[in-house]
């Protein structure tokens, strides 16, 4: 019997990398995606890539009466997978009542069929934001939460909102997976990051610099770090993805309701550092100056992975990797 999976955000950079980690014998998918940082061309590469089934709705799950449709014609999920959300720091700054709305209205809407259907386990996409700009490193699961930016409190928002409703769900449970950067890119290239607009992320622009398409700025390089860039903990995308399949496939070996899990790699790198490794491994020069700091950015932040490491799950890929991933897949698709 096939295990049915609802994956929202599932053309997104994480969620498609994670549906195509799937066994293809072993899934059905319906994904959901309404399409705004996202792109139609991700559902072919998947289905080129794979036999599994992938039923595609383009809807916003802010879109109750739509979401009702998809659960009743699908009355039989195992899981749900929630990667859908916005993310930019700093236009969840600019635009605040957007990240609400869309978040923290949109999980909520999830959760209310969520609780009447027969999916066992809900895991949701958190973020090492929640953290805030801790002074004591590497994070751990069980520090106090102090979001700095309105991005960082609606996915505070959103755990509360799952733990509260997890605790009044029989036979149910909820995983918050809270990763950290997020970088590289299939290694068959055949998946990558490729945001709508301008990228939020430091590797598109990187891509963009040593494709000579644009200048990158360094959002500051007065830092009280090793080179004085900010440092942060890179993850490649597919361990990412191997991780919430690994929670999937073994949600049984925590006994909580509610679930809470660093994934990262427990080693800091600076944003100078990533650049020279990704000309190193890649042959390649990446154009970039200094700028100013962002508002709601922090100086140092990485993982303590422990927990999940102890369940079993550890990141099989190196910074070196994840930088020569992302230059191949951009290579690959210009």
């Amino acid at each position: 019997m096939k295990n049915k999976l609802l994956v929202t955000g599932g053309l997104g950079f994480i969620g498609s990398h994670f549906i195509s980690s799937l066994n293809d014998e072993n899934y059905e998918i319906v994904c959901i995606d309404n399409l705004s940082n996202s792109k139609l061309t991700v559902l072919d590469r998947l289905h080129d890539a794979s036999s599994k089934k992938i039923h595609f709705y383009p809807i916003d799950i802010t879109q109750k009466h739509l979401l009702e449709e998809i659960f009743t014609t699908h009355k039989d999920f195992s899981s749900i997978v929630h990667f859908a959300g916005l993310k930019s720091v700093n236009e969840s700054i600019q635009l605040p009542e957007k990240y609400y709305l869309n978040n923290v209205v949109g999980t909520l809407n999830l959760l209310d069929f969520f609780k009447h259907s027969s999916a066992e386990s809900f895991i949701f996409s958190s973020s090492a934001t929640v953290y805030g700009d801790s002074k004591k490193q590497p994070v751990e699961e069980s520090f106090p939460l102090t979001g700095t930016n309105p991005y960082a409190w609606s996915k505070i928002m959103c755990e509360r909102v799952i733990q509260d409703t997890i605790t009044v769900c029989e036979n149910k449970k909820a995983f918050a997976l809270r990763y950290f950067n997020p970088i590289g890119a299939h290694p068959k290239a055949i998946l990558g990051e490729d945001p709508n607009d301008q990228p939020n992320n430091l590797m598109p622009h990187i891509l963009k610099s040593a494709n000579k398409e644009s200048m990158l700025n360094i959002f500051g390089n007065d830092y009280r770090t090793k080179d004085g860039t900010a440092e942060r903990d890179y993850i490649h995308v597919m361990d990412l993805a191997s991780a919430h399949h690994f929670i999937l496939e073994n949600s049984n070996l925590l006994e909580n309701k509610f679930n809470i899990l660093n994934i990262g790699t427990g080693k800091p790198t600076s944003v100078m550092e990533l650049i020279n490794i990704f000309e190193k491994v890649n042959d390649t020069h990446v154009s970039h100056s200094f700028t100013t700091r962002r508002p709601g950015d922090v100086v140092t932040s990485y993982a303590d992975s422990s927990l999940i490491n102890c369940l079993g799950w550890f990141p099989q890929y190196g910074i070196e990797d994840m930088c020569r991933h992302a230059w191949m897949w951009k290579k690959s698709f210009k």
